[in-house]
């Protein structure tokens, strides 16, 4: 799902943002119940509100959901307002930090559900520091319940 080429810095319509956080919700879902890593889902916005890409994180090992977007939307990513179920991760394992992958894209703003409590949490800090706006959703409630059962979205675990 790639867009077209926009102009930096526009943060996408808040309409958008909270259409994009329900379908972030549906992708998340796509990830399997029972894995170490939550169910995370990301969805990445024109600054128009247009969607230009999508993703889910597979399971352990996988690309991350923004990875998995990111990748989806190639170059079109700069400028963009990503949109995440979870904060993204500040923490290299088996995959890069994702706060870094979207510095590095070029996305200019970053709107996460909950905020990631564990370790590999911290993802807000490098985005600002990097000249990147991120906020938490203002639109607690079903969307942001958990999926792991860690007070993580899209587990379908207590929050």
């Amino acid at each position: 799902m790639t867009g077209t080429t926009h102009a930096p810095g526009r943060i996408a319509p808040p309409a958008a943002i909270a259409a994009a956080l329900d379908r972030a919700v549906a992708l998340a879902r796509r990830g399997p119940l029972h894995d170490p890593n939550p169910r995370v889902g990301c969805v990445l916005l024109a600054p128009d509100g247009t969607t230009l890409a999508e993703g889910h994180h597979g399971g352990a090992g996988t690309p991350h959901a923004e990875a998995a977007a990111l990748a989806a939307a190639g170059p079109a990513a700069a400028g963009a307002t990503a949109v995440v179920t979870l904060e993204p991760c500040s923490h290299h394992g088996r995959t890069p930090p994702c706060a870094t992958a979207l510095v590095e894209a070029g996305v200019a703003h970053v709107v996460y559900a909950v905020a990631d409590p564990t370790r590999a949490g911290g993802g807000a800090r490098t985005l600002t520091s990097a000249g990147c706006g991120s906020t938490t959703s203002r639109t607690p409630g079903p969307r942001t319940s958990s999926p792991t059962g860690r007070g993580r979205p899209g587990s379908g675990g207590p929050t």
